[in-house]
């Protein structure tokens, strides 16, 4: 069995809990999950909430002594200075306010392996949980298809699971300020061709209430525009 490091990012967010125990519960088992506190004096604050999190024996801490996510980089600094420093066979990553379905990991490995791919990544389901609003991501984070924004196309970066390799060649594409995540897979996709999407939308993306209506225009767009057959849609 390969191994996996999940990257998160931390300044002690209230849904950091609920990010660590959905890494605790995947079915794939040889994870290491690395908490990265943004700054010395967030550590206290993330301490307390992992001593909540019961799970097995995977979880480390690494705080840096300053903030790194500020002027809107947010944690794409840490996903780029910490890839280069981890050695498992594969890395994901997970923002602390975000959360995985059991199956994320290995669906997403799965998928690598069998097709011998360099990376691959999941969809994702759009959340907000105080109001049990979910749906599914068909208008943007799709990879190869084109996003209902007019931005670039891009992958969320809770979706990913990449070679370590392969990710150690272009991880620096992160430090790119507001915009990093859409940075960082135009340089991937352009330095290998070689992925594809699980199909399965097995990462669960928090969003904010004003953006609500822009996901459901973006949805019915799509919708409208594939004649509801999504290309990029699998069933397991």
């Amino acid at each position: 069995m390969k191994s996996v490091t999940v990257i998160t990012p931390s300044i002690g967010n209230d849904y950091l809990k609920n990010a660590i125990l959905s890494v605790n519960t995947q079915s794939y088992r040889m994870i290491k999950h690395l908490v990265v506190v943004d700054g010395a004096q967030y550590e206290g604050k993330v301490r307390e909430i992992m001593r909540d999190c019961d799970g097995p024996d995977n979880l480390m801490v690494l705080t840096l002594p300053f903030n790194t996510g500020h002027d809107g980089y947010y944690g794409h600094k840490i996903y780029a200075g910490i890839s280069l420093l981890v050695d498992s066979d594969y890395v994901f990553f997970l923002d602390e306010d975000n959360w995985y379905n059991n199956i994320h990991i290995e669906t997403v490995i799965l998928e690598i392996e069998r097709r011998s791919l360099d990376w691959a990544y999941s969809l994702r389901t759009l959340n907000l949980p105080e109001t049990n609003f979910k749906m599914e991501d068909n208008c943007e984070s799709l990879g190869r298809w084109p996003a209902y924004s007019g931005n670039s196309n891009f992958v969320d970066t809770n979706c990913y699971g990449i070679k370590r390799e392969v990710l150690q060649q272009v991880c620096h594409n992160w430090v790119f300020g507001f915009g990093g995540d859409r940075n960082f897979y135009k340089y991937l996709s352009k330095h290998t061709d070689n992925f594809d999407t699980t199909g399965l939308y097995t990462v669960n993306y928090r969003i904010k209430p004003e953006v609500e209506s822009f996901f459901l225009a973006g949805n019915e767009f799509a919708k409208v525009h594939y004649r509801n057959k999504f290309p990029w849609r699998k069933s397991i």
